[in-house]
């Protein structure tokens, strides 16, 4: 059984009564996974889910680029179509992801790969699913992790949707600084919030393209509005980054 004080802090085993958080914990495989590699790809089978304890992890889609069409004077030559890949979402300590599992037995609608070191509690989708048919608890535990994840869902879409790609990226810094950042005023005591993204990956969920994510970054930087180091920032105006996001 997986101990119950390595888990006390996470939202979800939290919200339990002892006796379902037991219950829970005697179905959980504690797993141990290094950086980079992938719990489930896309079309795989939707077995399991996992809960994150530690560490970060991606998710991912790709999907095939097509190509603009061959200009004159290139003797017809096409490209080959191209996959692209979108970074939907960072899972962080205390993130429930791969839960449609639970709920149904269809396929991966998305790759899941860690992006650093990380431990995590595994479940069978189907016993986990037996347990929220028998404890009420463990239902609206369930039920306020799936909303909590639908109203990051509706807050993406919206900062991607209706914003240029210095708002995208103004959104993202926000985004990073609340779930990843100190529990300090960040205005008061702005520190450095540690991400692990490369800017490839900032770029991948924010739609753009590297090169532009980077000059996007480096004008936040000599306008004083933050600090960038490889997989970290420190967002020192974050009321400029807000007003920038409208």
């Amino acid at each position: 059984m997986v101990s119950i004080t390595s888990t006390q802090h996470v939202p979800f085993l939290s919200a339990l009564s002892e006796s379902s958080r037991e219950r829970v914990l005697d179905l959980a495989t504690e797993l141990k996974v290094h950086r980079g590699e992938q719990l489930f790809h896309t079309g795989d089978p939707a077995r399991q889910c996992y809960l994150l304890l530690t560490g970060k992890v991606k998710l991912t889609r790709s999907a095939k680029h097509q190509p603009a069409p061959a200009r004159p004077g290139t003797g017809g030559r096409v490209n080959k179509v191209q996959q692209r890949e979108s970074l939907l979402w960072i899972m962080g300590p205390g993130d429930l992801f791969g839960e449609l599992s639970v709920f149904d037995q269809g396929t991966r609608s998305s790759t899941a790969t860690t992006v650093t070191t990380a431990t995590m509690l595994s479940f069978e989708g189907s016993q986990l699913a037996a347990l929220v048919g028998q404890r009420q608890d463990v239902a609206l535990a369930m039920l306020n992790m799936l909303a909590t994840r639908l109203r990051r869902s509706d807050d993406h879409t919206t900062g991607m949707v209706l914003s240029d790609v210095s708002g995208r990226v103004a959104w993202l810094l926000m985004h990073l600084l609340e779930r990843f950042g100190p529990d300090s005023d960040p205005v008061a005591n702005p520190s450095w919030v540690r991400h692990d993204l490369t800017q490839t990956e900032l770029a991948q969920i924010v739609g753009a393209s590297r090169e532009t994510v980077n000059k996007v970054l480096t004008d936040f930087e000599s306008r004083g509005v933050i600090e960038v180091r490889p997989r970290e920032v420190r967002i020192l105006q974050p009321q400029r980054l807000l007003a920038r996001m409208e």
